[in-house]
């Protein structure tokens, strides 16, 4: 059986799950953080290496209550969507994640800390953990990702019907693809090949072709 489970996120489309959280969650590259393993690591330890890591745009996180969360995932390239949050919504947290392969991974302290200790090399191939608590794969385009994450607004009052359908945390990934590699000059005997608008002829290489 899978230790994790794995979420396919397209351009605008959206999940939605549980999760088991004690003190925070996180959100890594797989490929990109490196696993902390230490056997006598501690929450403060795990907590301090994964803020070293959003330093570096390997992983994010933000404070929650213990209790299972119900999450809405949602990918975007547009501002619409944050701009509605705003409106409707309480920003709880903002930050940014580089992937290049595509993979995210949605987990949680308890899971951090126990991998340290066990001295796991990533986070899916660690203990068996109840559904609730299993990693979740988030599969999407490579780039930077800026993580918002949003709570909703105080009713004031206990709705039966809102409880029943509550989101905890609404996540907004805005996807910014990585720019096109910037191609250099090319340097062949005698000189470079002229940039446009420069007389060839002008150019240490010898002249223009045909001539």
């Amino acid at each position: 059986m899978r230790r994790y489970l794995s979420h396919e996120l397209e351009m605008g489309g959206q999940e939605t799950f549980e999760h088991r959280a004690k003190s925070f969650l996180a959100i890594i590259d797989l490929e990109s953080y490196p696993s902390l393993r230490e056997s006598g690591a501690d929450r403060f330890d795990v907590l301090a290496h994964v803020c070293q890591q959003a330093q570096a745009l390997t992983a994010v996180m933000w404070e929650t209550p213990e209790d299972t969360l119900r999450l809405k995932f949602m990918l975007t390239d547009r501002s619409r969507l944050s701009n509605e949050l705003h409106r409707t919504h309480r920003l709880v947290f903002d930050g940014c994640v580089r992937t290049t392969s595509g993979q995210l991974c949605l987990t949680d302290d308890e899971e951090l800390l126990a991998g340290a200790r066990r001295g796991d090399r990533d986070v899916l191939h660690g203990r068996k953990v109840s559904e609730e608590q299993k990693p979740h794969v988030l599969n999407v385009p490579p780039g930077v990702i800026n993580v918002g994450v949003f709570c909703e607004r105080s009713h004031g009052i206990h709705i039966p019907e809102l409880e029943q359908t509550r989101i905890d945390y609404v996540v907004l990934m805005r996807h910014y693809p990585f720019p096109p590699p910037r191609v250099a000059p090319v340097r062949i005997t005698g000189g470079l090949i002229p940039w446009a608008g420069e007389d060839a002829s002008e150019q240490a290489w010898g002249g223009k072709l045909g001539t």
